[in-house]
């Protein structure tokens, strides 16, 4: 079992090193970043790599193995948001370079331009249903039904704030012509890149 462990953080740190070395080091910056524009309060483990609470007064965002989040944010289950960031983490471990172009910039922008549909959105579905999984290979008491359904109290408290979960998180999607357009600056922004790539004589 121990053999198995170490084998499973040696791949992940191979992961972390290769194929998801862009969110690693965007990661290393935006940790960097919060320490000097923001409070950073603590580093924690958890079973994908850390988790960084901070003076983040809204929301959290995943880069890679790293979580970062409001005051308190730990590798809790009981606590739906560390879930569902959980979520996206294993999406970075899948989609490794290219979970930025397809996960990160849609994300980033349906929460800044339509909060209210944000966790409709498809990237925020698959990491719903993700991070169900892993919840309950990692929590036997995880309250399915509560993580899901908008308004239904979990059965545990949440370890961070002391109340009960009750924020919904969709697990189904219906297709909205938003994303299409969500996903637009993610192709331009890889067409650029390409178009640096051939100046430079690559």
């Amino acid at each position: 079992m121990k053999v198995n462990s170490q084998i499973n953080k040696t791949i992940q740190w191979i992961s972390f090193l290769s194929w998801e070395l862009f969110q690693t080091v965007l990661a290393l910056f935006s940790g960097i970043g919060i320490a000097i524009l923001y409070k950073l309060y603590t580093i924690s483990k958890s079973q994908n790599g850390w988790v960084v609470d901070a003076s983040i007064t809204k929301g959290a965002f995943s880069l890679g193995p790293v979580i970062f989040g409001p005051k308190g944010l730990k590798a809790d289950w009981t606590d739906h948001l560390f879930v569902h960031e959980s979520g996206h983490s294993i999406q970075s471990q899948y989609l490794g370079p290219l979970y930025i172009f397809v996960i990160g910039i849609p994300s980033v922008l349906s929460a800044w331009l339509i909060p209210e549909a944000h966790n409709q959105r498809w990237y925020e579905v698959w990491a719903n249903r993700l991070a169900i999984k892993k919840a309950k290979k990692h929590f036997i008491g995880f309250d399915t039904a509560a993580y899901i359904e908008e308004g239904r109290c979990s059965h545990y408290q949440n370890s961070r704030n002391g109340g009960y979960n009750y924020f919904g998180n969709p697990i189904d999607y219906r297709f909205a012509f938003v994303d299409l357009l969500l996903i637009l600056p993610s192709l331009l922004l890889i067409q650029l890149m390409i178009y640096f790539i051939y100046i430079i004589g690559f």
